[in-house]
């Protein structure tokens, strides 16, 4: 095809040829052949591509399924390369904005938070459908939590309510160290899970031993008390059984252990259960109608969009 193109690019053959091209690289991207591939291969093969932009917008659904699998794989620079291409050169309007939101995604999770700043900055527009506007606040206030403005993080989601929204929340104030608000949020967040029949699940507990810290931290132990006395029972026989007893004593008995507990519970990195709920939320959702936007499950309306 590529010597087609340099030959005779306006020939009946070349026209075919470049049709037939079109309907390979449909099927690798599009119907999931590709994902045979090692993701660095797809990646390889995508980039050599000699007429990828005549694709249209097939072709941006193409870099969008293929970053998200770059994604998984923590190949960030490689999918941070694809998204960046889009913005820069394929991609207006609304379509450029949800894929800003996705590179801005990448540069949170490569740890570079002040990218994500500028790529959301320069492609910021005053008319966006909601639950996009509401997708790249998000982002956001995770960068600006990330490079240590928690003021401003906490204000640009202060008329947001939802669960990932709380999550966010929970994660921005614990960063900062403002333990009383990081403990009342996390205690909040749960709700009465404390009064049903379910064992809590992992993430469940790993917020009950940080609001246990945080109300710890803060001198809190009316707080502490009441944590203990809701949740001892479910805590009790779980994994994390010993060290919610060893969070949850007087105040004034903290000791190594507390510390010990401390340091298990600081090093978990929140960047993960911030892009589950993301995900759960803005790349698994249906994008039909104008909805939110993500490298996962890209909707064709975003697509056509462009």
């Amino acid at each position: 095809m590529r010597a087609a193109v340099e030959a005779h690019p306006g020939s009946e053959t070349t026209r075919l040829l470049q049709e037939e091209m079109n309907a390979v690289f449909s099927s690798l991207y599009l119907d999931g052949k590709a994902d045979e591939m090692e993701p660095i291969e797809a990646f390889v093969a995508l980039l050599r591509f000699p007429r990828f932009d005549a694709i249209g917008a097939d072709g941006d659904l193409m870099v969008r399924r293929l970053a998200d699998r770059l994604i998984s794989v923590d190949l960030l620079d490689q999918a941070a390369e694809l998204l960046q291409y889009q913005v820069d050169n394929r991609l207006k309007g609304v379509a450029r904005a949800q894929i800003a939101a996705d590179l801005a995604l990448v540069y949170l999770l490569d740890r570079r938070p002040e990218k994500a700043l500028g790529v959301l900055n320069r492609t910021r527009q005053a008319q966006l459908p909601q639950t996009l506007d509401r997708q790249r606040r998000l982002v956001e206030a995770r960068a600006l939590a990330d490079t240590g403005r928690s003021d401003l993080s906490m204000e640009l989601i202060s008329n947001l309510r939802g669960p990932e929204v709380d999550r966010l929340r929970a994660d921005t104030l614990w960063q900062a160290e403002r333990w009383q608000d990081a403990g009342e949020q996390l205690e909040r967040m749960h709700g009465v899970r404390w009064a049903d029949d379910m064992p809590l699940e992992d993430q469940e507990r790993m917020d009950v031993l940080r609001a246990a810290i945080a109300y710890s931290f803060a001198g809190d132990q009316l707080g502490l008390n009441r944590l203990r006395s809701k949740y001892a029972a479910k805590m009790a026989n779980s994994p994390s059984g010993a060290a919610f007893e060893v969070v949850t004593r007087p105040i004034d008995t903290k000791g190594v252990e507390f510390m010990g507990v401390v340091r298990n519970i600081a090093a978990v990195d929140t960047m993960e259960s911030f892009l589950t709920e993301y995900r759960r939320h803005y790349l698994n959702s249906d994008r039909s109608g104008g909805g939110g936007a993500g490298a996962v499950g890209m909707a064709d309306a975003a697509a056509n969009a462009s």
